[in-house]
């Protein structure tokens, strides 16, 4: 759920999902992937439209 609301507007950022981050198995966990030669309002920009992008997704589940 997080990465469709990730890709669409207006966060429009692409984030990798995966699974077995506690075992090998189970849990989920997300890859973010800037460049190389990122700065730090970069880095401020991605944390704060993965915050965004993680408060609504609880707020959509919350609402259900």
């Amino acid at each position: 759920m997080i990465q469709k609301l990730a890709i669409s507007p207006p966060f429009n950022m692409t984030i990798y999902q995966s699974t077995g981050t506690v075992d090998g198995v189970s849990g989920d966990h997300i890859m973010l992937a800037p460049s190389f030669m990122v700065t730090k309002k970069d880095i401020d920009h991605i944390v704060n439209v993965l915050s965004m992008v993680i408060k609504k997704t609880f707020e959509n589940i919350n609402t259900k």
